[in-house]
């Protein structure tokens, strides 16, 4: 199976994953990685797979990312503003709910 980034104006394949089984899969980049979310937990396999997907597509810092239900994920959508620096359809409510987390009290 492959996991597919493509450009939505001309339908060009910019980028694609091949899904492996779970072993190899865990070895990719960003799978386990500490997350920025505020409990600092690692970064599950859906999210390592989209961040990948859209660092592979090499979006503009000010660029836009949109996809199916796994880039719905509040998870996926902080790590992709955080990391990768583009917008996501909900990025502006979660940097708000983001900092909101980090300011209250008794958060790090």
């Amino acid at each position: 199976m492959f996991q597919n980034g493509v450009e939505c104006i001309t339908g060009v394949l910019v980028v694609q994953d091949v899904v492996q089984n779970p072993e190899q899969q865990s070895r990719k980049v960003y799978h386990g990685d500490i997350s920025a979310l505020p409990d600092k937990s690692t970064i599950p396999a859906h999210t390592a797979e989209v961040l990948r997907l859209v660092e592979g597509a090499n979006i503009p810092e000010v660029g836009w990312v949109g996809g199916d239900s796994w880039f719905g994920s509040v998870t996926t959508a902080i790590e992709v503003i955080i990391f990768v620096f583009i917008c996501t359809l909900f990025s502006n409510e979660i940097l708000l709910i983001l900092a909101y987390c980090l300011l209250s009290p008794g958060h790090d």
